[in-house]
């Protein structure tokens, strides 16, 4: 028995249990604009994947994880949101963000 792929499998299975919302594809481009910024400058993502608590999106930028952002994207079905959201991870382009706005 070979015990290095079934406990693979087994993290991958619990990874997702652990997962409290289902994720849905985002196919729209995130704007990104820190809370604390007043002159407004915005950074620009592409979606790739959304939830009921959190975004992930690709981005050449180099966001800071210390900072409120405000992320503007449209989802599938056409409606405009607007999140306040906290930097949770990067993995190379890809940022996962968690939202703090109650919404």
């Amino acid at each position: 028995m070979n015990y290095s792929e079934k406990n693979s499998s087994l993290t991958s299975v619990q990874a997702t249990e652990r997962r409290r919302h289902g994720r849905f594809p985002l196919h729209s481009p995130v704007r990104i604009v820190y809370n604390s910024d007043d002159a407004m400058k915005i950074q620009v993502g592409q979606g790739v994947d959304l939830s009921a608590s959190g975004v992930a999106f690709e981005s050449d930028s180099d966001l800071n994880f210390y900072s409120a952002l405000r992320l503007e994207y449209t989802d599938d079905d056409g409606e405009n949101f607007c999140r306040t959201a906290r930097l949770l991870y990067r993995v190379d382009r890809r940022y996962g963000a968690y939202f703090v706005d109650g919404e």
